[in-house]
């Protein structure tokens, strides 16, 4: 009995071992389109969800991420007619940048908005040492411009100390990157 088993056991093996066969696979393209297909809104705004490949991708260059990965002609071309502008919003989870392009594609003004950034060091040194005893417990940031040059960039900034609060409004300078304060709320 114990040799029945054994051996139709090892049959049972052989024939399993025998009928696998070596399936190849050929390679999978796998792409990825940072930029949801599909459209929300009415007919002269657009709004696209932006699928970032890691937080805080879109937010650090909004308007390099949307030249980059966004073509004004391909939306253009499926209009059956032509409207003398386009505007496309791109929305984050933290934000959006809405865009407005003309009949020939070219940027002609945006504006960007995002809430709680990471801050830059400069801006927190300052915060410090110009409101000891407070802490940031939210902020915003808020950007426009005409083309692709940002005309006036700045963050508003929750303060908060014990029961009391407050809102800095704080400019951000393009070049030597030095910050002025340009409005207190309270």
């Amino acid at each position: 009995m114990k040799n029945l088993i054994f051996y139709s056991l090892l049959i049972c093996f052989i024939a399993t071992a025998q009928s696998q066969e070596i399936t190849e696979l050929e390679e999978a393209r796998v792409t990825l389109n940072p930029i949801s297909e599909k459209l929300t809104g009415n007919v002269d705004e657009l709004t696209f969800k932006v699928k970032e490949e890691y937080t805080g991708e879109f937010m650090q260059n909004p308007l390099g991420f949307m030249m980059n990965n966004f073509n004004v002609w391909n939306l253009i071309d499926q209009f059956d007619k032509e409207y003398d502008s386009y505007r496309v919003s791109f929305r984050t989870s933290k934000g959006s940048l809405n865009a407005e392009f003309d009949d020939d594609g070219e940027l002609k003004r945006h504006n960007q908005s995002f809430r709680d950034v990471v801050l830059s060091r400069k801006i927190m040194a300052d915060l410090y040492r110009d409101h000891k005893g407070w802490a940031a417990v939210g902020n915003k940031y808020v950007a426009y411009g005409t083309g692709e040059k940002i005309d006036k960039a700045f963050y508003k900034i929750k303060l908060v100390n014990g029961n009391r609060s407050q809102t800095i409004k704080i400019e951000q300078q393009a070049a030597d990157g030095r910050l002025a304060e340009i409005e207190r709320e309270k």
